[in-house]
């Protein structure tokens, strides 16, 4: 089944991302391109500072190829670094700054850079962690030259610091044109998939997302969701970015109001927290044109409770860093919570059978989600088993079970790797989760497959109550009873303070497991 809905929009512009950002620069030159808190800059100025950081490591002989480590908080600095780094040519490495030493030493050696650019309240840990291996007057702070000390603690001899790297030291440094195919980030792509998908997620909806759009960015920029879908589409279509560097309820209506935003791309648990915030339909959210949530299932009843609320629309999204990251999106006029919606414009679909790939399954069958088009990745880094196994002629195998309609509009039921096998049936935690969350005293939960010598494995609840909630496990392994098949039970129920989440919202799920197993 191969059904794109959406007109075409071939063919796409042979573009590098810091191409992007300079063309924007020369549309709108003086127009502000990113705020964040008290701080702003144009695209012109932001433009010219991604000049000077691309001077600057061409200065300490980064070479065009070579990694660069990018390690922060969203900012304005974040921004410049990420498309300065690209402009010089180099290979965006994003660190979450949330890692421990342990995966920070491990990406390290993985990606091998040449260079650092680290918040300085993080340049101490990250040294310490192995970015000690790349010379010191390589590793640039973000941040003021008070933090120097902070910044190098670790460091024999300091490193320049980003604000340094700028276009009014008069200096000619020649730098090299960056090819579209050229890779851009290790995440993993080229310039050509994301900026492709810049274009397809522009015009995913009726109503595409212009100039006149104020962004909301609270998602981290290292996490490709926030990178590309949020920090580079608001570069590429001109519109003002409002920063968050750490997510808080209470900042965020108010700058949605203070800033009249009229985007907001988010995540379920977001959504969830800004449900519980206290007085929240008395926040003015009217400039918003719709609520976008990807990056997690997102549950029905969450979406329209959220839009009874308040009166913005929701809409779901999916994608995958894979694909840079978007594959699907619905229309915000008439979002249907259940579904992602079709795929964005010329990217083909098909469910398989998960046993047999070449099998290709009919409409309202539940298997392998795969996925053709222009913003899948070239492949993973260093890795090229496990990339032929991911791709397989141009198709993606994305890992998760979904239907797909008559319409195209496609499902996505759970995870191939998640999936609970009990007494031989499959059970999609994804489904368990929604109902779940529909207990009037239920405020999150996550549902894992532990090991069981009669059954195999048996669905297992871990289960965050609402203040005041007093339901216990048999209570609500009992709503779920007439309300699902019976090899589908919940058949173990834990109460836990929080369900541990990744940055970009989806479920640990292996910290789960791994508690049950103690």
């Amino acid at each position: 089944m191969n059904l794109v809905l959406r007109p075409s929009l071939k063919p796409y512009p042979e573009i590098s991302l810091p191409d992007v950002l300079a063309e924007s620069a020369a549309r709108f030159s003086d127009k502000i391109a990113a705020v964040h808190g008290s701080r702003s800059a144009t695209f012109k100025e932001l433009n010219a500072w991604c000049t000077g950081i691309a001077i600057g490591l061409a200065e300490l002989h980064v070479k065009p190829g070579q990694r660069v480590a990018l390690m922060g908080q969203n900012s304005i600095e974040y921004i410049a670094a990420f498309f300065g780094t690209l402009k010089a040519g180099g290979v965006v490495v994003p660190f979450s700054p949330a890692y421990s030493a342990r995966e920070i030493g491990a990406q390290l050696r993985d990606s091998e850079p040449s260079a650092a650019i680290v918040d300085a309240d993080l340049m101490a840990s990250f040294v310490k962690a192995g970015g000690d291996a790349i010379a010191g007057k390589k590793r640039i702070c973000i941040g003021k030259s008070s933090g120097l000390s902070a910044c190098n603690a670790q460091a024999g001899s300091p490193g320049p610091f980003l604000a340094d790297f700028d276009t009014s030291l008069g200096r000619a440094v020649s730098l090299p044109p960056v090819a579209p195919d050229h890779l851009a980030v290790i995440a993993y792509s080229s310039h050509r998939n994301l900026a492709t998908n810049l274009i397809q997620f522009q015009h995913q909806d009726p109503v595409p997302i212009t100039d006149k759009d104020i962004f909301l960015n609270h998602l981290p920029f290292f996490h490709i969701y926030g990178m590309n879908v949020l920090m580079a589409e608001a570069i590429a279509v001109g519109a003002t970015q409002v920063i968050m560097s750490r997510f808080d309820p209470e900042e965020l209506v108010s700058l949605i109001a203070c800033h009249r935003a009229t985007l907001l791309f988010t995540v379920p648990p977001v959504l969830l927290t800004l449900l519980h915030l206290p007085r929240l339909a008395d926040n003015d959210l009217s400039s918003l044109r719709y609520v976008n949530s990807g990056g997690a299932p997102l549950p029905p009843d969450l979406g329209r409770e959220f839009r009874t609320l308040t009166g913005v629309s929701v809409k779901q999204g999916y994608g995958l860093t894979e694909t840079s990251p978007a594959i699907n999106t619905d229309f915000c006029a008439h979002a249907e919570l259940e579904s992602v919606g079709p795929s964005v414009a010329d990217t083909e679909e098909r469910i398989v059978d998960v046993e047999d790939s070449e099998k290709v399954l009919r409409q309202g069958e539940v298997g392998e989600l795969v996925v053709r088009g222009p913003q899948v990745m070239q492949g993973y880094w260093r890795d090229p088993e496990l990339t032929s196994r991911v791709l397989t002629d141009g198709w993606l195998h994305t890992g998760d079970l979904a239907r797909m309609d008559e319409r195209g509009y496609v499902f996505i039921v759970g995870r191939t790797k998640e999936m609970i096998k009990y007494k031989g049936y499959t059970v999609a935690p994804a489904e368990l989760e929604a109902l779940l969350l529909e207990h009037p005293q239920v405020k999150d939960c996550a549902v894992v497959g532990v090991a069981d010598r009669e059954a195999g494995e048996i669905p297992k609840a871990f289960v965050v109550l609402k203040p005041g909630g007093t339901a216990d496990g048999d209570a609500l392994m009992d709503f779920l009873r007439d309300k699902v098949a019976g090899y589908k039970r919940v058949r173990q129920v834990e109460l836990v303070d929080a369900i541990p989440r990744s940055p970009s919202g989806k479920i640990l799920r292996r910290l789960l497991v791994e508690k049950s197993q103690k």
